[in-house]
């Protein structure tokens, strides 16, 4: 017996658009889950908690810098994209690192400690609302050639290859709460200055563009293998840090030395 055309049950099709609009969606979740999950074990006091932690803060910015390259390549860029990566930077590289570096160095220095590290987090935050107000403002398609500011990534990686570091017995900076605390206030300032950092995302797949980055991926490799992976990590994300504070030095200075009344009047 057939069903009468009017009863069939028509097939649903699936919207492609939509299922693409959720897979940058589901690596930005991934990555508040390392965030979530550094959280939950760095209060364990079982030996290795803080390497562990920090690992976990890795993983999250491998999610975080899948996510975005995923929406420019399915096309799915929007505003919610913009606000659900911001919250999850806030968690997995703002509150996550904060926390885990107060546990690894700045605990024994009571609400000075405390202190510290939320300056880190409030320095990120406000890097982050920073970004927000001017992608509303800026195509979503449009690919800029530098951050304003130390992106909050960047600044956590570079805090937790550090204590990675620290943890396999590379650095000692465990026992110079001082120089954490350097460290922290630096790149909490780096964040909310108008310091441009390089985002490379406008490098053409040209010779060039493909010798720049076998070169980078050769040297990394090169001090991984003959040192540590930790330690390029933190010798490559560190030299990152120092060419963007470098170049707005110098930009400064061009600017203070191109200023009005700096030029030489000539005499009459």
């Amino acid at each position: 017996m057939s069903i009468p055309k009017g009863r069939r049950r028509r097939r649903r099709r699936i919207n492609l658009r939509k299922a693409l609009f959720v897979l940058p969606n589901l690596f930005t979740l991934s990555s508040i889950f390392c965030g979530f999950f550094a959280l939950i074990t760095i209060f364990h006091d079982a030996p290795g908690a803080v390497y562990r932690a920090a690992l976990a803060v890795f993983f999250a910015i491998f999610f975080d810098g899948t996510d975005g390259r995923i929406a420019r390549l399915t096309h799915t860029q929007s505003g919610f994209g913009v606000q659900l990566d911001s919250l999850a930077d806030v968690i997995s590289f703002g509150v996550a690192p904060a926390i885990i570096v107060y546990r690894w160095a700045l605990e024994p220095m009571g609400t000075l400690g405390i202190v510290m590290a939320f300056v880190f987090v409030a320095c990120g935050a406000l890097r982050l609302a920073r970004f927000n107000v001017s992608a509303q403002e800026e195509d979503l398609d449009h690919v800029s050639t530098h951050f304003t500011g130390l992106p909050i990534p960047i600044a956590a990686g570079t805090l937790i290859s550090a204590i990675l570091c620290s943890e396999s017995n590379l650095l000692t900076w465990h026992t110079h709460p001082t120089l954490v605390t350097i460290g922290l206030v630096l790149l909490g300032y780096l964040m909310v200055s108008t310091m441009p950092y390089r985002t490379y995302k406008n490098i053409r797949a040209d010779k060039a563009g493909f010798s720049f980055f076998f070169a980078i991926l050769a040297g990394f490799s090169a001090l991984a293998i003959l040192a540590s992976p930790s330690l390029a990590m933190f010798a490559f994300l560190g030299t990152y840090v120092i060419l963007g504070l470098t170049m707005g030095i110098v930009q400064k200075i061009k600017r203070l030395s191109q200023a009005p009344g700096t030029t030489p009047t000539q005499a009459p």
